[in-house]
């Protein structure tokens, strides 16, 4: 029995883009064509975009040289069932690779499966991903959730970025058709030579895209405005709050609805009821005390796994956030001294607050205690446990035993100290024993020297205004997003924001539309996909 020979050329366009319009995608070709039940071929093209050495304008920046780099390309071939039939990897002779509009050596054909009607082309995959790509998997189970982190997509030295189909343009769909592509011996073509011709000479175009996000922090070109007359803040350090720990390689696209200017995506804890805080990082101090290694100067660009919600799902517990340290000072305070606050009130100095302690608990020994008093007590004695608890754990010396024995040079001796300022998970006082536990009330604050934290909650889209919209909040592979802080109304928290329920860990949170701002930030999307948001804190 003869078996046709079928050929096709294949052009992958690489889309490079970070935080913008999901129309700014770069391209980059591929020619690819494998063999099933006949024998066939394809050509392979790589376009990388045009890297602007780091320039983020909107439009022209496709990606640093690292962020372009191509290393392996993995080419999995589908039936009309959706069934793989062959997968190729290819070497650098197999494919074109035109960077920065100057065309490589051309590539040779390849051979493709006769049944194949749809492809996949993957750049730079990970081991646990290529591994399920393999003859007879079914596209749902090659597409599953992805447990991942984002160094094993990108990389440890960020210089490996997987890349994957961007979709359909018209059917948003994963697997791109190329049947109308494929040339076969015998139905119009001579012999092998002639198909092979032809198939490069018509090559079918995929779009590829980054499967992560990123996202950069700067301050306003002329300053951040503080609007409290005379403070000062000047800030640090900042990581990435409430990431992923999974994604699917391909993710469903949402099409722009309402206010919606970009396309949007489905991740694996989109939809309502789906929320488990198992599937999230979220930063914590370790055992000393130490802030996250996640934590980097301004300046230093992060990237993550795609998070996205539904419209009603965009809560606090999982929207990712950048947080922002800072040494935030209040006019007349000496910048970089420690300073406190409790109920609305600042104190420059731990002895001044001591006093209005020491006020309070006479009043209430001796009965004429007013209920500000006896708040004021409480809060004292429950900020005083925290800190001690710190100081015993990090195996600090401590002599005082009451808040109104404490001594600045001992507390600021703990590390991240300030982190004793979040009320703690205390059984309930009236019935510990049958009712559920509860979250103290906002005490004392305790800025170490100065510091506090900032978090800013990402918007994908600023096209989209209506509370709690579809597309509002998120970050979207292939997107960047450039988060500008404008202001800061306010000192932030002295720890590190945690926007999870520490007694119910299924809840959500709050309603992201519902939190309240410290900070103005403006968001940009860059080619990648650019954004900008301007942030007032």
């Amino acid at each position: 029995m003869k078996l046709d020979k079928i050929f096709t050329a294949l052009f992958v366009g690489l889309a490079m883009a970070a935080c913008s319009n999901d129309d700014e995608m770069t391209t980059g070709v591929q020619d690819q064509s494998p063999v099933t039940g006949g024998t066939a071929y394809m050509s392979v093209s790589l376009n990388m975009p045009k890297s602007t050495g780091g320039t983020r304008t909107s439009g022209l920046d496709h990606g640093s040289t690292a962020e372009q780099k191509v290393g392996t390309v993995l080419l999995a071939l589908f039936d009309a069932s959706d069934i793989c039939v062959g997968t190729k990897t290819l070497s650098a002779g197999e494919y074109q690779l035109t960077v920065g509009g100057t065309p490589g050596t051309v590539g040779s054909a390849i051979q493709v499966p006769a049944t194949t009607k749809t492809v996949l082309a993957v750049i730079n995959p990970n081991t646990d991903f290529q591994n399920r790509c393999v003859v007879s998997a079914g596209w749902a189970a090659i597409n599953a959730a992805l447990a991942t982190s984002v160094k094993d997509v990108i990389g440890t030295a960020e210089d490996n970025f997987m890349m994957i189909n961007a979709g359909d343009a018209t059917t948003h769909k994963a697997l791109i058709d190329v049947s109308g592509y494929i040339k076969k011996v015998g139905d119009g073509y001579v012999d092998a030579t002639n198909a092979k011709v032809a198939a490069v000479a018509d090559p079918a175009v995929i779009y590829v895209e980054r499967v992560v996000a990123k996202v950069s922090l700067e301050e306003a070109s002329g300053g951040v405005m503080v609007m409290a007359p005379g403070a000062t803040c000047t800030f640090g350090d900042w990581a990435l709050n409430v990431t992923n720990k999974d994604m699917f390689p391909f993710s469903e696209i949402v099409t722009p609805i309402g206010s919606m200017s970009a396309n949007y995506r489905k991740d694996n804890n989109y939809a309502a009821g789906e929320f488990n805080k198992s599937k999230f990082n979220y930063l914590t101090l370790d055992s000393n005390g130490a802030l996250p290694a996640d934590f980097t100067t301004m300046g230093v660009d992060k990237y993550c796994l795609e998070n996205t919600m539904d419209a009603t799902e965009q809560k606090m517990a999982q929207t990712t956030s950048a947080v922002v340290s800072a040494v935030y000072t209040p006019a007349g305070y000496t910048a970089g001294k420690s300073w406190f606050r409790l109920l609305g009130t600042s104190y420059e100095a731990l002895t001044d607050l001591q006093a209005v302690y020491t006020t309070a608990k006479t009043a209430v020994t001796d009965g004429s205690a007013s209920d500000l008093q006896k708040q004021q007590k409480t809060l004292c004695d429950e900020f005083y446990v925290r800190i001690a608890a710190m100081a015993t754990a990090q195996s600090k010396t401590w002599n005082a035993s009451d808040f109104a024995s404490l001594d600045i040079d001992e507390m600021d001796a703990i590390v991240n100290g300030g982190e004793a300022s979040k009320p703690a998970v205390v059984p309930d006082p009236i019935d510990p024993v049958n009712n559920p536990d509860i979250v103290q009330d906002l005490g004392v604050e305790y800025f170490k020297e100065g510091t506090c934290y900032y978090s800013i909650l990402i918007r994908h889209d600023d096209a989209v205004t209506g509370t709690m919209e579809l597309g509002k909040y998120g970050v979207v592979r292939n997107n960047w997003y450039t988060l500008t802080i404008k202001s800061v109304k306010q000192p932030g928290t002295p720890w590190i924001p945690d926007p999870t329920n520490p007694i119910d860990p299924t809840d959500p949170g709050e309603d992201n539309d519902e939190a309240e701002a410290f900070l103005a930030v403006g968001i940009t999307v860059n080619s990648w996909t650019t954004w900008s948001q301007g942030v007032d804190l």
